[in-house]
């Protein structure tokens, strides 16, 4: 199950009786002021930590993450949109990558707010490439020195639909994100699978000297039975979709300091520093 709802606890023994509740002067309150305040605080942590990540990556992960805690989401994506990358509008980080059925985007909602590049908050119903449906989505545009780098993505049932306080905190996050990214460290394409965007073999060697320099390193290998007939089966089209979401998966459920890589055709990789088993 993809969407849990959320209770809220009401115990008895929190409260207290109506006539001592009485009895106790209390200082007048805002509670739209105080949760303002919260709200604004958790926003401007967010911020700090992503702007201290230096890698495309880490900072796709982070800034979905950050999302979702700051609009009680309970799904999130960045899709990667910057001109020029041949990873074209593609899904780069997915939280659960189940509840997306292809790494590309297809649907009019997201092609149009990518060609717009305007914020998309509503509920989709049989949005291509979703697989629930209907569901509540909220994305908006990370821009910077007018180039469109990305969006966020946040998601959760349709029974919540996002409102203008969610939308209006993604619009104070992206900037950042965007910003971020254009800062970010460029990554050494020699480096990089060019399928699914993670790190290669030569990096993997590379990082595994470095790392095990600080301490014990664990390794966690990814290989993908019968693939060549899979291939051979269902095309190359086909195969590439299949090694991406493979790709996403994996790195929607490791800790920020693992590193996934493409070690072979059919071959992933995980680096988990500090790890002894």
């Amino acid at each position: 199950m993809i969407f849990k709802r959320r209770t809220v606890s009401t115990a008895p023994s929190a409260r207290r009786s109506d006539r001592a509740q009485a009895d106790t002067p209390t200082a007048p309150t805002n509670p739209a002021t105080s949760a303002t305040d919260t709200g604004l605080s958790a926003l401007v942590e967010a911020c700090r930590r992503i702007t201290a990540e230096r890698q495309a990556a880490d900072i796709h992960r982070l800034a979905v993450r950050e999302a979702i805690a700051l609009t009680s989401a309970e799904v999130g994506a960045f899709l990667s949109c910057e001109p020029g990358d041949d990873v074209g509008h593609r899904f780069t980080f997915l939280s659960h990558p189940q509840l997306f059925t292809a790494s590309e985007v297809s649907g009019p909602a997201f092609v149009e707010a990518i060609r717009d590049r305007t914020a998309l908050c509503d509920v989709l119903t049989d949005e291509p490439g979703i697989a629930v449906s209907p569901v509540s989505v909220a994305a908006v545009p990370a821009i910077a020195s007018g180039r469109m780098i990305g969006m966020i993505v946040v998601v959760r049932s349709a029974d919540e639909p996002f409102g203008n306080t969610e939308l209006e905190t993604l619009n104070l996050l992206a900037p950042v994100v965007g910003s971020a990214l254009a800062n970010a460290e460029p990554a050494n394409q020699d480096e990089i699978d060019p399928l699914t965007r993670l790190a290669n073999r030569r990096r993997m060697d590379r990082d595994f000297i470095d790392l095990t320099r600080d301490g014990q390193v664990g390794i966690a290998s990814i290989q993908i039975d019968r693939f060549a007939s899979h291939l051979g089966l269902h095309g190359p089209v086909a195969a590439n979709e299949l090694l991406r979401q493979i790709a996403l998966t994996v790195t929607a459920n490791i800790r920020p300091s693992d590193v996934a890589y493409r070690s072979g055709d059919a071959e992933f990789v995980i680096l988990l520093p500090q790890t002894e088993k």
